[in-house]
């Protein structure tokens, strides 16, 4: 995010507008997904986030992921269990819905903005099939020629009507972090070589006001490195390596990050 066992339950299915609803026992725990990455909504297409982030020694990968259909790109930070992802849109990619192109301007950090501009994605462990035991609803699978691969669909774990919080959802299987890592450092171990020395994501804070805490937050307590607290104001501690080094930066209020490795 370190694969978690798994507390078997029973899943009810229903359809409800053309999404899936899972509805299980709220008393679960929630070791069948993973923390995966974190992406971070930013204005200016992110250049000044990346200039930032690199001046203080991670490497952002030079490719650029266009999320065609969404409006949106984004450029990575990779790490050896996870990858931070700097996500923010853009105009010269195709998007399919208005109304969600809106809501990730909306969403797109500055300093005193109510929404979150976080999002989290998870996946399943291991031995989780289909079935997440946690209230999500199934987007539509992805159509020809979207960035997913066709027919691929997100588990959205936030709720259509909750536009303030920090964004869960989980990945389709084939996009998870352990599928394609371990042959990314084959190929390039030069964007794991972060000269701030940092390796691994150890813990991930995220702050914010009432609205921005995630309505499901109650079934993610126990997943590991991952914690919501109320604040005044919306912004991630994130915490690489245990804090080895000793060092911390606060990125504030230019990015809402606080860094500690």
């Amino acid at each position: 995010m370190k694969y978690l066992s798994l507390y078997l339950v029973t899943i009810f299915f229903s359809c409800i507008s053309n999404r899936q609803v899972v509805t299980p026992d709220t008393s679960i725990e929630t070791s069948s997904i993973i923390l995966d990455h974190i992406f971070f909504m930013v204005p200016h297409k992110g250049k000044e986030a990346i200039q930032i982030l690199s001046d203080i020694g991670f490497v952002v990968n030079p490719k650029v992921y266009h999320i065609t259909g969404e409006g949106k790109s984004s450029r990575i930070i990779l790490l050896e269990n996870a990858y931070l992802e700097i996500l923010y849109v853009d105009d010269s990619v195709s998007y399919t819905s208005e109304k969600a192109l809106n809501q990730s301007k909306r969403k797109t950090w500055f300093s005193g903005n109510a929404m979150s501009p976080f999002g989290v994605a998870f996946r399943r462990a291991p031995e989780v099939g289909d079935s997440i035991p946690i209230p999500n609803r199934a987007s539509p699978p992805e159509p020809p020629g979207s960035w997913a691969k066709e027919g691929s669909f997100f588990n959205d774990i936030t709720d259509e009507d909750d536009t303030l919080s920090t964004y869960l959802f989980v990945i389709p299987p084939y996009m998870g972090f352990d599928q394609w890592v371990h042959k990314q450092k084959e190929q390039s171990p030069s964007l794991f070589g972060h000269s701030n020395g940092v390796k691994k994501l150890s813990k991930a804070d995220f702050y914010g006001p009432e609205d921005a805490i995630p309505q499901k937050e109650k079934y993610l307590r126990n997943i590991p490195m991952l914690k919501f607290i109320k604040a005044n104001e919306n912004y991630a501690e994130l915490e690489f390596d245990n804090q080895r080094q000793k060092q911390r930066k606060d990125l504030r209020p230019t990015l809402p990050l606080v860094l500690k490795w």
